[in-house]
C-alpha cells in the first residue's frame, strides 16, 4: 500500500524528565536515553523495513538536564542507512515537554503513514486540497501488561517463531552503534553478533 518505503522517523518522546534526573537512571554509568527508550523504536524500524541498516551517524545533547545531577546525554538523534537506501531516523528525546508518546512517520513512494497525537492515518496523494484517511486501528492495549502473558507463554512453549534470537541480537547491535558513534562523534559501520 505504501509503494517502495524509502525513509521510517520515529521519535520515542518520553515527557517524564524526572525519572531521569531523580530516579535510578541518574545513577546509571554511561546511561543510554536510545538504549533506555529509542530501541523501542529501532525494533520497530527493524521490524517494518524488513533489513538491517549498514551504518549509524547519532548526535546527542543535555540541555533540558544540564543544570541536574543527571550526567547523560538527554537526546539522541541517530540516523541509520540501509542497504536499499532506505534511511531511518530515530530519536529518543527524555527531555521533552510532552507527554509519554511515540510518534511514527512511514514515507513511500504511494503514501505516508503517519501515528502521532492526532491518531494514525494514511496519506495517499499530493493533492494539498485532501485530507488524510483516518486509520480505524486501536493503537494500544487495554493496560500496559496486557501483551506480557502471551508473550512469556509462547516464548515458555517455544511458540512464538516471530520472535526469532537474531532479531533480538539485530536490535541490540543497532542500538549499540548508536551509542558508540554518539562516543565517538563519527559515523559507525554496524557490526552484527
Amino acid at each position: 500500500m505504501l509503494g517502495d518505503v524509502y525513509a521510517f522517523d520515529g521519535d520515542y518522546l518520553y515527557g517524564r524528565l524526572h525519572k531521569i534526573t531523580e530516579g535510578w537512571r541518574r545513577d546509571v554509568p554511561d546511561y543510554s536515553v536510545m538504549e533506555g527508550g529509542g530501541i523501542h523504536l529501532i525494533d520497530l524500524m527493524l521490524w517494518l523495513c524488513g533489513e538491517r541498516p549498514a551504518r549509524a551517524t547519532t548526535l546527542g545533547t543535555n540541555i533540558s538536564t544540564r543544570a541536574t545531577q543527571f550526567s547523560h546525554d538527554d537526546f539522541m538523534a541517530a540516523t541509520f542507512e540501509f542497504p536499499s537506501g532506505i534511511i531511518g531516523r530515530i530519536t529518543a528525546n527524555f527531555g521533552c515537554v510532552h507527554r509519554h508518546h511515540h510518534v511514527i512517520r512511514v514515507f513511500g513512494t504511494k503514501a505516508t503513514f503517519i501515528y502521532d497525537d492526532a491518531g494514525p492515518r494514511l496519506h495517499t496523494t499530493r493533492d494539498e486540497t485532501t485530507r488524510a484517511i483516518p486509520v480505524d486501528e486501536e493503537t494500544l492495549p487495554n493496560h500496559k501488561g496486557a501483551l506480557i502473558p502471551d508473550f512469556v507463554r509462547a516464548v515458555a512453549e517455544g511458540e512464538d517463531a516471530s520472535l526469532p534470537a537474531q532479531r533480538e541480537f539485530d536490535l541490540v547491535s543497532v542500538t549499540a552503534a548508536a551509542d558508540q558513534s554518539l562516543r565517538e562523534r563519527q559515523p559507525i559501520e554496524i557490526e552484527y553478533v
